[in-house]
């Protein structure tokens, strides 16, 4: 699927996610607002703000934090990947502290040959 390419309204960072993140609330690697990602139809710079229900903003890591990784796999083998259970995921995420970093699907093959996708979300905080 092809890649949004979006604005940060505080401090004009560009994000690139993939198209399926539509929708979902992530966080400006940049400066740590949280803002909904625009669906692919959206006009260019319209970036929506989280509703209120939405977690409180991550602190902005200091400038040379040393930082941890984590990679959060979603599998399409038990049913379709879904964007409530990619918000969930990452909300859940956030509330111990990592931020997403990136975002991608990989294309598999499975053991009897049956297409499948796999969803990467890349987090991280710092340590």
């Amino acid at each position: 699927m092809a890649d949004l390419t979006f604005d940060c309204p505080e401090c004009a960072h560009n994000l690139v996610v993939d198209a399926q993140a539509a929708g979902l609330v992530v966080a400006c690697p940049d400066c740590g607002t949280q803002l909904r990602v625009p669906s692919p139809d959206a006009a260019a710079g319209e970036v929506a703000a989280p509703d209120a229900a939405e977690p409180a903003p991550v602190p902005e890591m200091a400038a040379g934090a040393t930082l941890e990784y984590k990679v959060v796999s979603m599998s399409d083998a038990a049913g379709p990947i879904t964007a409530d259970a990619v918000e969930f995921a990452l909300n859940e995420r956030m509330q111990e502290g990592w931020q997403l970093r990136s975002a991608t699907t990989l294309q598999m093959c499975g053991a009897q040959g049956q297409p499948g996708q796999e969803l990467l979300l890349i987090l991280e905080r710092p340590i």
